[in-house]
């Protein structure tokens, strides 16, 4: 007797990653000579940047009248902040004792469990739909886990515009639940040697940090 097709849905990247990897070609392009050391706290420029972009972009028609900015760069400012972030977030990762994959799930069913609440609560509200939270795969297994915060954190940005102040929920929760998803699927594989992950993190950290620095100051 046949066995039935299975169908393999892959985890959705989150949107740190996906621009890191993204941009990786470009980061590794830019000369040794040109980075430079990292003298700002870089959670706290990602948050400052990405909470800043709707005004930042309402900006371009002046932008563009700067001869010496780049406007393709300009265009990309979003994806360079979302790429240092995860860039700093693997150097920290290398640098640090590793954290175990038992409190990397702890910490992501408790952050599940706070966005299932807030996610049930705007369905009742008919701002999301409910239907989509019965969809969710549950908190059993890394994978599943991660798959669920990447899952309610996109629900809600969908409707962030027009939530005002009709959630508790900050959009740096967002941004934490899909890292701490990211970080639950690449702690569950396989990746590069310890030794190795410091110095190539690093150089990663400080390219990434170029562009986003260099872009914001329009150098």
């Amino acid at each position: 007797m046949s066995q039935p097709n299975v169908i393999e849905v892959s985890a959705p990247v989150p949107r740190f990653r996906d621009a890191y990897q993204t941009l990786l070609e470009e980061m590794r392009a830019v000369p040794a000579d040109k980075l430079m050391i990292v003298n700002l706290d870089i959670p706290t420029a990602v948050t400052t940047v990405l909470g800043a972009l709707p005004q930042i972009r309402a900006m371009r028609a002046q932008v563009m009248a700067m001869p010496q900015m780049d406007i393709a760069r300009f265009d990309k400012l979003e994806a360079y902040t979302l790429a240092v972030g995860y860039a700093n977030s693997l150097y920290l990762a290398a640098s640090q004792p590793s954290e175990s994959l038992e409190d990397l799930a702890a910490e992501g069913v408790t952050m599940r469990d706070l966005l299932v609440a807030e996610a049930t609560t705007l369905s009742q509200r008919r701002l999301i739909d409910g239907q989509r939270l019965k969809e969710l795969k549950g908190a059993n297994g890394y994978r599943n886990l991660a798959v669920d915060l990447f899952t309610l954190a996109a629900m809600v940005r969908e409707v962030w515009p027009t939530l005002g102040g009709k959630t508790t929920l900050q959009l740096s929760e967002l941004d934490q639940a899909e890292t701490l998803a990211d970080k639950l699927l690449t702690s569950a594989s396989k990746g590069l040697p310890s030794s190795r992950r410091p110095r190539r993190t690093a150089s990663a950290r400080l390219r990434c940090s170029f562009r986003h620095t260099t872009t914001c100051d329009g150098s």
